[in-house]
């Protein structure tokens, strides 16, 4: 059996489960998916360490004693659902689970803000969005310093497209330690997965009002007119897609 799943709330992992009976014997192994979609050197457990992945070598551990069952669990609309089976697909049904949320107030130094993962090598851009390694980077219309209303989202799954925002990014990144800043301060470190690459959509709202308010106003006339929105996910996932975890 072979699926994905998190680890103390973070998601981003990959498992294959072998079983055999006549002697009961059992094998986990665990990997990040950043390191790509099948077991390779970077894993994190593996009881059965020295044997192959096929299902003919793959040597499951006998178990000493118990008596194993295996719970399947599908989620539809946001709820689990033991009904269905675990590699179930379920089409629209399925609610992407949103993890995290992280509504925070920035001030907006030179135009920008940047969400940055220190641990590695990075560039910041002057583009209105960039997403680079290590660094995403938006650009604001207003002419003056001021505080934005920033939100980060992390998501198990592709979230909708939402409407109402005026403009939009898409890319992917590579986050060498999963942390990220929110500067020009680093007040807020957030933690959106293990090291690896993640797909992000970038939203704003309040950009035409922002640069009609400034230079004139004053930095607290200013305070929430502009927002962004950063939502996360584990790359490799498709907003089509919906499954069963």
């Amino acid at each position: 059996m072979k699926g994905t799943g998190t680890i103390n709330g973070v998601p981003g992992y990959g498992f294959v489960a072998y079983g055999a009976d006549t002697p009961d014997a059992a094998r986990l192994v665990v990997w990040p998916l950043s390191a790509g979609q099948y077991p390779q050197e970077t894993l994190l457990y593996d009881n059965r360490d020295k044997a192959g992945y096929d299902l003919d070598v793959s040597d499951p551990q006998p178990l000493a004693g118990g008596s194993p069952q295996v719970h399947q669990q599908c989620r539809v609309g946001g709820r689990e659902d033991p009904s269905r089976p675990a590699n179930q697909r379920v089409g629209g049904d399925l609610t992407p689970r949103r993890l995290t949320r992280l509504e925070t107030e920035v001030l907006v130094f030179r135009r920008m803000i940047v969400l940055l993962d220190d641990e590695g090598d990075y560039e910041v851009s002057g583009e209105e969005w960039s997403v680079s390694p290590n660094c995403i980077v938006a650009i604001s219309a207003g002419a003056t310093d001021h505080y934005a209303s920033v939100t980060v989202e992390i998501w198990d799954e592709p979230p909708s497209l939402l409407d109402g925002w005026k403009g939009s990014k898409a890319g992917r990144v590579r986050l060498d330690s999963g942390y990220l800043q929110i500067q020009p301060t680093d007040t807020h470190v957030l933690r959106i997965g293990p090291p690896g690459h993640y797909e992000v959509w970038a939203y704003s709202a309040g950009r035409s009002r922002i640069a009609a308010l400034t230079p004139r106003s004053g930095i607290e006339n200013l305070r929430g007119v502009e927002s962004f929105l950063f939502q996360f996910w584990p790359a490799g996932l498709s907003r089509q897609t919906a499954r069963c975890v």
